[in-house]
């Protein structure tokens, strides 16, 4: 399939938000110092010089394929924005800029795409994400996936991220300290901050190797007495911890179970039959998960470290 019939098949949604994808690095940026066999991974590609002699970057079947891409990739971002549109509402955004490396600078073999919270402005409704390589490969060559296969959810994911910018802010402040507790508590909340972002996927009736609040908590516990046995080793915390991590299928499970006694224990009915749904493969309907969703923004750094220590001290009480 010609990735222009891929642009024209994907559903787009309309939104008044303002969503602009655009490469960067441009191939034909004057600065831009790769070379043409960088992009002969695109279907489509055409090596030969263009009919001005300014080379194979400025060829006008690969400046129509350049634009291509970014409409692909613009259309990608606006079905996941579509798709938690419901969540938006009470949320300034104006413009969304996603940023799309061809020639994957991230040097990163498994990042697929990032929300860069460095760069946004949440309070002026200006949001920055950066598409990588890996997601662009994913889009491209791959004609048709299974709808459980985790990049279909990316943007969702990513989206959740920008929700949820005022725990990122507050997790930076543990992340720039250089004092082993605070690294430490940095390390506690990545199982909040991409526990959030996955939930939009868990709540679809999709999970990875982790299926259920018990097997979580177990895995956590693991991997937290692994951190600690690096921290009894190192007198500055090692950013080798982050090894030991699983935030992505750990993390969405841990929320749930906070969510049965949070505020109350007042949606303990609902987070038990969501947990019932999910461990059978079986979807919610997505008021549910709107509202699951909703509900788990509001746990924040304190509420979310209280509950990571109670079940590391519940163990620790236990083993004496």
């Amino acid at each position: 399939m010609e990735l222009n019939q891929l642009v024209n098949n994907e559903i787009m949604d309309s939104c008044t938000t303002r969503i602009d994808a655009y490469l960067s690095p441009h191939p034909c940026d004057e600065d831009t110092i790769f070379h043409e066999d960088d992009l002969k991974w695109i279907p489509g590609f055409d090596d030969t010089d263009d009919a001005d002699g300014l080379g194979v970057a400025f060829n006008e079947n690969n400046l129509a394929l350049y634009d291509s891409i970014a409409q692909l990739t613009m259309q990608k971002v606006e079905a996941a924005f579509g798709n938690l549109s419901v969540l938006f509402n009470e949320h300034i955004i104006k413009d969304i800029f996603v940023r799309i490396d061809l020639y994957g600078l991230s040097g990163s073999d498994t990042a697929l795409a990032g929300y860069n919270y460095n760069a946004s402005r949440p309070h002026a409704g200006s949001y920055q994400f950066t598409a990588d390589k890996l997601l662009l490969e994913k889009y491209i060559l791959n004609e048709q996936f299974n709808s459980s296969d985790k990049f279909c959810y990316v943007w969702e994911h990513e989206f959740l991220h920008m929700l949820d910018y005022r725990l990122l802010e507050k997790t930076a402040v543990f992340r720039e300290s250089k004092l082993d507790d605070d690294q430490f508590k940095c390390y506690l909340l990545k199982y909040r901050e991409e526990g959030f972002a996955e939930l939009y996927y868990l709540l679809q009736g999709n999970y990875d190797t982790v299926n259920s609040v018990e097997q979580a908590q177990n895995k956590f516990l693991s991997l937290v007495n692994k951190v600690n046995d690096f921290r009894a080793e190192h007198l500055v915390f090692p950013r080798g911890v982050y090894d030991c991590y699983d935030f992505y299928s750990v993390g969405p499970w841990l929320l749930l179970d906070m969510l049965r006694t949070f505020e109350g224990m007042f949606h303990q009915e609902m987070i038990d039959e969501a947990i019932v749904m999910v461990k059978e493969k079986k979807a919610l309907d997505k008021e549910k998960i709107f509202e699951i969703i909703t509900i788990a923004l509001r746990i924040d750094v304190r509420f979310f470290l209280e509950y990571c220590n109670s079940l590391i001290n519940n163990v620790s009480n236990h083993n004496l």
